[in-house]
C-alpha cells in the first residue's frame, strides 16, 4: 500500500505550534513571529521551516529540543544567550540526520550524544549564530593539563563504546567584530578516551569566528579557543574564511587536538590577552596553511605552539606583541614551517602557560626545545628584538633553514 505524503502544517500562534508538534505533524512550517514560554521538543521525524525569512520562533527560556531525524530550516531562532536555542533530548541511540540549515540564532547550540550513542548524521548549512554565552557550562572536558570551556555550536560524542558520528558543516558564522560569543566559539569533540565516541567530518566550512573566552587573567586550569578540534574528532578539512579572532586569556583561535588532515585559513588569525596563543596542535595535524597573519597581543600569546606531530605550517606572517611571546614554538615532531613575510617579535622574558602551568621564556622568533625536530625552516625575514631573545633557539633537531 502506497503511503500519501502528508502535507505541510502551517501555524501562525503558539497555540498551533504546540498542536502541530504533539499532534505528530512531521513537516511544520512557521509563518510569522512565534513566542514560547519554553522548551519546546520535536518528535522523530519531525521538521520545522520558515514560510519566508521573517519566520521567527522567541523562547522566554530554553529552545528546540531535537530526538531523531530532525530538520530545522530558514528561521530566526532568538533564546537567552546562556540558554540552549537547540540542543538533543537523551534517548535514542540511533538519531539519524539532524538538520539545521539557513539558520539565524541567537542562543547555544549544544548536541552532545549520551553515554549510548552508536551513531548519527549532523548537517549544519549556512548557520549564523550571534549571541552565545557558554562560559557557565560546569561539565567540560579535560586534556594536556586543562579544562576546555564549551561552545556557542557545541558537537561532542560522548559515548563510551565505539560510534561514530558524521558532521557536515558548509557555512557557519560565529559572533561579530563588536559582539564576539563567549566561551569557544566552534567546539568539536569525542569521548576523549581513544576508545568510546568518535566525530568524523569530511569537509567543514567555518567563518568568520569572533569568540571571547571569558576567561580572566592568570587563569592556568582552562582554555577556550575559536575552532577548537578536540580529542577523538578526526577532520579531513577544514576550510575557514574571513578571520578568527578571539579575546581572553587562553583564547586560542586555531587549536588541534584531534587528527585534522588539512586546515586551511584565507584570512587573518588574531588573539587578544595573556596565553591567547595564535595557533595550537596538540594532536595530529597534516598541513595548516594560513594565507593571512597570525597575530597576538598579550604577555604568554605564543604565535604557534606544536605540541603534537604535524607535516607543514605555512603562515602569510606572524607577529606577536607582550612579554614570553614567541613565535613559534615547536615541542614535536614539524616538517616544515614556512613563512611567507616576516616574522616579528618584540617582548621581554616572561611567563606564558604550557599545558597548565606557567613558564619563564624569552620572546624568540623560533624555538626548537629539547624534544622538538623541524625538518625545514624558511622565512621571509626576522625582526625580533626582545631582551634575551633569538631569532631561532634551537635546543633540538633543525635541517634546512634560511631567510629570503
Amino acid at each position: 500500500m502506497r503511503h500519501q505524503r502528508t502535507p505541510a502544517r502551517e501555524v501562525t500562534d503558539a497555540a498551533q505550534l504546540s498542536a502541530a508538534v504533539h499532534g505528530g505533524a512531521a513537516d511544520i512550517v512557521i509563518r510569522g513571529v512565534i513566542g514560547c514560554r519554553g522548551p519546546l521538543g520535536l518528535g522523530p521525524g519531525q521538521s520545522l521551516r520558515g514560510a519566508d525569512d521573517e519566520a521567527a520562533l522567541m523562547f522566554r527560556r530554553g529552545g528546540l529540543v531535537l530526538t531523531r531525524n530532525n530538520r530545522i530550516a530558514n528561521l530566526s531562532l532568538r533564546s537567552g544567550p546562556h540558554d540552549l536555542a537547540v540542543s538533543l533530548e537523551a534517548g535514542p541511540e540511533d538519531r539519524g540526520t539532524l538538520d539545521l540549515a539557513d539558520l539565524r540564532i541567537e542562543g547555544r547550540v549544544q548536541l552532545i550524544f549520551g553515554l549510548r550513542a552508536n551513531q548519527g548524521r549532523v548537517r549544519i548549512t549556512r548557520v549564523a549564530l550571534t549571541a552565545a554565552d557558554a562560559t557557565g557550562e560546569a561539565d567540560r572536558p579535560w586534556g594536556n593539563g586543562v579544562e576546555v570551556v564549551l561552545g556557542a555550536m557545541t558537537i561532542w560524542n560522548r559515548a563510551t563504546a565505539r560510534s561514530c558520528i558524521d558532521l557536515e558543516i558548509d557555512g557557519l558564522a560565529l559572533g561579530a567584530p563588536q559582539a564576539p560569543v563567549r566561551g569557544t566559539g566552534l567546539f568539536i569533540a569525542g569521548a576523549g578516551d581513544g576508545a568510546g565516541g568518535v566525530v568524523r567530518a569530511g569537509a567543514l566550512s567555518v567563518g568568520p569566528v569572533y569568540a571571547d573566552s571569558g576567561l580572566p587573567p592568570g587563569t592556568t586550569h582552562a582554555a577556550a579557543g575559536g575552532v577548537f578540534i578536540l580529542t577523538d574528532a578526526e577532520v579531513d578539512h577544514l576550510a575557514c574564511a574571513g578571520p578568527l579572532v578571539t579575546h581572553g586569556a587562553n583564547a586560542v583561535p586555531v587549536d588541534n587536538w584531534g587528527r585534522t588532515r588539512l586546515w586551511t585559513v584565507t584570512g587573518d588569525v588574531i588573539s587578544h590577552g595573556p596565553s591567547a596563543i595564535g595557533v595550537i596542535n596538540a594532536g595530529h595535524l597534516g598541513r595548516l596553511e594560513i594565507q593571512g597573519r597570525v597575530e597576538t597581543f598579550g604577555q604568554g600569546a605564543r604565535g604557534c605552539s606544536i605540541y603534537g606531530p604535524t607535516g607543514a605550517l605555512r603562515l602569510g606572517a606572524l607577529r606577536t606583541h607582550g612579554a614570553a611571546a614567541t613565535g613559534v614554538q615547536i615541542v614535536d615532531r614539524l616538517e616544515s614551517l614556512e613563512i611567507l613575510d616576516h616574522l616579528t617579535s618584540s617582548g621581554d622574558p616572561g611567563e606564558g602557560l604550557v599545558k597548565g602551568v606557567m613558564v619563564p621564556m624569552p620572546a624568540d622568533g623560533v624555538h626548537i626545545e629539547t624534544s622538538g625536530d623541524l625538518g625545514r625552516l624558511s622565512v621571509g625575514r626576522y625582526a625580533v628584538t626582545g631582551r634575551d631573545a633569538l631569532a631561532v633557539r634551537n635546543d633540538g633537531r633543525l635541517g634546512d633553514h634560511g631567510a629570503g
